[in-house]
């Protein structure tokens, strides 16, 4: 009975321990530790007093199992935990350079802003200046046509003036002329 007991024992400790609710997926505890751990939990539901009857040691012995297997998925999950640490820092690093990355490109943004100001600055002085020479320009331009609708009468009598000088100049020459040839008429008569 007791080659029964220790078989009975044997085969228990070689059997995969089986996880419910993951798809019947079977879980296998490689590991020494676990293994051996797994082992003195095993025992300790054997050397219950309480449980005589071979069914709730079974069931202990499950519940034991699941307990372990839950154990070894929370270590799993603090493994992810760390993974995700580790992930996270590393996503840190990044956003420190990419917020000092954003504070350059920032400031020369900001410079460049400010270039723009001055230039737009400059460029409403221009306009201002622009539209005063226009101003100004339009004024010389109405003194002028004022000026020219003042001298109207002016230019008749410029053109009047002009046309007797001119017949005065043609009258002089004529009479220049006229000279010249009666001085070499009295000339050739002597």
């Amino acid at each position: 009975m007791a080659d029964k007991k220790s078989a009975k024992k044997g085969n228990e400790e070689d059997k995969p321990v089986t996880m419910d609710g993951l798809k019947g997926q079977l879980l296998r505890f490689g590991e020494h530790n676990i293994l051996s751990l797994r082992k003195e939990l095993h025992a300790a539901v054997d050397e219950e007093a309480r449980f005589s009857d071979p069914s709730q040691k079974d069931i202990r012995k499950q519940l034991m199992d699941k307990v372990l297997m839950a154990v070894l998925m929370i270590t799993k999950l603090e493994d992810q935990v760390n993974d995700h640490k580790k992930h996270v820092v590393d996503l840190n690093k990044k956003s420190k350079d990419l917020k000092l990355t954003f504070n350059v490109h920032k400031e020369n943004v900001e410079e460049l802003e400010a270039h723009k100001r001055q230039c737009n600055q400059k460029i409403s002085n221009l306009r201002a200046e622009k539209k005063s020479l226009e101003e100004y320009a339009q004024m010389q331009k109405t003194e002028t046509d004022k000026m020219n609708a003042e001298m109207a009468p002016y230019k008749k009598q410029n053109a009047m003036l002009m046309n007797i000088v001119s017949a005065a100049e043609k009258g002089h020459n004529m009479l220049l002329t006229t000279m010249s040839s009666i001085n070499k008429e009295i000339s050739s008569g002597l």
